[in-house]
């Protein structure tokens, strides 16, 4: 799962609102809708993958909320899925070499360790960015972009 989208189950599991989830200004384009969606897909993996980097950018997103009631009860919630995620690791060794070197030039050592992991364990990647999904689809990785599913729900009137 992609770093917005983890800092959105995470944020809106806590508190399920949309004023929870937008107090966070990277989660400001979700609504209770999305997360709804990253549950259900959630509740269907068998496992979710994060990496360190992942990790440090959901940490720096969410920071936003650090002054609102209940901060304490948050990063006990977040504490605890981090302690049940499954974690990957790659080594910048592999990151800052050919062809990482060039996919960390368009998305950065977050997305690119999300590559390196999915063509290496042939899991299904649960992202918002465009550019992610399509590096992953050319290289015949599978991915799910969120937006997709906001436009078929809205396609069949959901």
């Amino acid at each position: 799962i992609d770093t917005n989208l983890l800092a959105l189950l995470l944020v809106a599991s806590h508190h399920p609102s949309v004023e929870q989830i937008r107090r966070c200004s990277r989660l400001s384009s979700y609504d209770l809708e999305d997360f709804n969606r990253v549950v259900l897909l959630a509740s269907k993996a068998c496992k979710i993958i994060v990496t360190p980097q992942i990790l440090a950018e959901v940490a720096n997103i969410t920071f936003d909320i650090r002054h609102v009631g209940g901060f304490e009860a948050y990063f006990k919630q977040v504490i605890e899925f981090v302690t049940k995620a499954h974690e990957e690791h790659t080594r910048k060794e592999t990151l800052i070499t050919a062809p990482y070197l060039n996919i960390l030039g368009k998305v950065g050592f977050a997305d690119a360790s999300i590559v390196n992991i999915a063509s290496t364990s042939g899991v299904l990647v649960l992202t918002d960015d465009g550019e992610l999904a399509g590096i992953l689809s050319t290289l015949g990785i599978h991915a799910l972009n969120i937006n997709h599913l906001r436009s078929a729900a809205w396609l069949a009137g959901v």
